[in-house]
């Protein structure tokens, strides 16, 4: 029988948390135009969503401790029916790994083997699935396999019409709308960027905005030849936003499948937070698979100094979070 903590105990230690972060300022909630909030401030505003989108930077040891206050205010929300956590950090072709760990039917060590966990899951994920673990929370391996999504980096999102019944399975229903304009616009912004402090012989390796830890795989091919990446870099580009916007349409597609089969459930979703960013990307699929859904983005930032709203961070999402970045305390 999964282990339940009283909703007394879960609003003790979200207080503790919030008084600690306080002394030292780890960590300052805003809203979307730079007012502060306190926790309760965030908790009513949470009230609204259905679907709330936590966008992260992955090597933020303070947001993921935030990210663990989400959800425990999440789920100790007695208005609603049910709570779901889902990740970007598992893909949908090991659900039956997550749904046998989340059961007691496999130790952790398999588990995380098995499900292919990410170099950083102990220190930053494992906490949350802890929770959702002990508190029958069912968790959501959302992420498109990465095998197919390079299909699309390296010959556009067609190639995944070829793939077998077997593969299309894992992924969104196809064709996938593409992406909008303001999200096309937020990504070649991103790459104009990163592409500014790279050298001739990184570009072959772009990776993937907020993907995920640098330490694994890229989104670019290893056989992508950079001489060729450079004379048509625009169009190399196009098919990495292309395959962005699968990742994003995957995820929304197992966030909205799993409203439809627990009808009345709330989704808390973990994801990098380009994906999220000015509520383009992976909102869009949620409303376009579900459009009934209350979509909320919750938007962490690590910044140098967490008490002072940083105004280049306005409008990124509905609640913004600034935490205290490495080194800077």
């Amino acid at each position: 029988m999964k282990k339940t903590i009283p909703l007394l105990l879960i609003l003790l230690f979200m207080f503790v948390g919030l008084v600690r972060a306080q002394d030292d300022v780890s960590y300052q909630p805003f809203d979307t135009d730079g007012n502060q909030l306190t926790w309760s401030d965030v908790a009513m505003r949470l009230q609204m969503y259905d679907v709330i989108l936590v966008g992260e930077t992955h090597n933020d040891s303070i947001g993921h401790v935030v990210e663990l206050e989400l959800l425990k205010t999440i789920a100790a929300d007695t208005s609603r029916t049910s709570v779901a956590v889902s990740m970007e950090m598992f893909e949908r072709d090991v659900q039956y790994i997550v749904d046998e760990y989340m059961d007691d039917q496999i130790v952790e060590s398999h588990f995380k083997k098995s499900a292919r966990a990410w170099d950083n899951y102990d220190t930053d994920y494992k906490p949350i699935v802890d929770f959702a673990r002990e508190n029958g929370l069912p968790l959501i391996a959302a992420n498109s396999p990465r095998r197919y999504v390079n299909r699309v980096t390296r010959y556009g999102p067609e190639a995944l019409d070829t793939l077998p019944p077997s593969a299309k399975k894992f992924l969104p229903p196809l064709p996938v709308a593409p992406p909008t304009d303001a999200y096309s616009a937020k990504w070649d912004k991103e790459m104009a960027e990163a592409m500014q402090h790279m050298t001739p012989d990184t570009t072959a390796a772009a990776p993937e905005p907020e993907s995920e830890p640098d330490s694994d795989e890229e989104m670019a091919d290893d056989s992508t030849d950079t001489e060729d990446y450079a004379a048509h870099g625009g169009f190399s580009l196009r098919r990495m936003l292309e395959a962005q916007n699968v990742w994003d349409a995957g995820m929304a597609y197992s966030i909205a499948s799993h409203m439809t089969t627990v009808p009345g459930s709330s989704v808390v979703h973990y994801v990098g937070s380009f994906h999220v960013e000015s509520r383009s990307g992976l909102p869009d699929h949620v409303q376009r698979y579900r459009p009934s859904a209350r979509v909320g983005v919750v938007f962490l930032a690590p910044v140098a100094n967490a008490a002072e709203f940083d105004s280049d961070l306005k409008g990124t999402g509905d609640i913004i979070i600034q935490t205290l970045s490495p080194g800077s305390e």
